[in-house]
């Protein structure tokens, strides 16, 4: 039996969207991306001289609300599956005749018999 390449992806065969746990690694990710970026302008705002500084300050006040904000933003989105009919070729319920009756309240004598 011949070897299969270890790097082949699965055939995706449905509109279902990716799990959490992934979508979890991504937005950590793209979190610690940011905060690397903020430690850069950190270390810039103390090797750099005065008119860069200015920068660099801004850099590390703006990067953490917006880290959070991407962060927070999550990528599961639900899909609309290709297989469902439109809301024009759907049929709709037809509707029927209403039976009108009498309740009894909860505790009546009749009840108890």
């Amino acid at each position: 039996m011949p070897q299969q390449p270890a790097n082949l992806q699965p055939v995706v065969i449905t509109d279902a969207a990716h799990g959490t746990s992934d979508d979890l690694s991504r937005r950590q990710r793209r979190y610690l991306v940011s905060m690397g970026i903020r430690m850069v302008c950190f270390f810039g705002l103390v090797v750099t001289p005065h008119p860069w500084r200015w920068l660099f300050l801004l850099g590390a006040a703006v990067i953490p609300p917006l880290a959070v904000l991407f962060a927070n933003i999550s990528t599961r989105e639900p899909t609309r599956r290709s297989w469902e009919p439109d809301d024009e070729t759907r049929p709709a319920l037809m509707s029927h005749e209403v039976i009108r009756g009498e309740t009894t309240p909860v505790g009546s004598d009749e009840l108890r018999g």
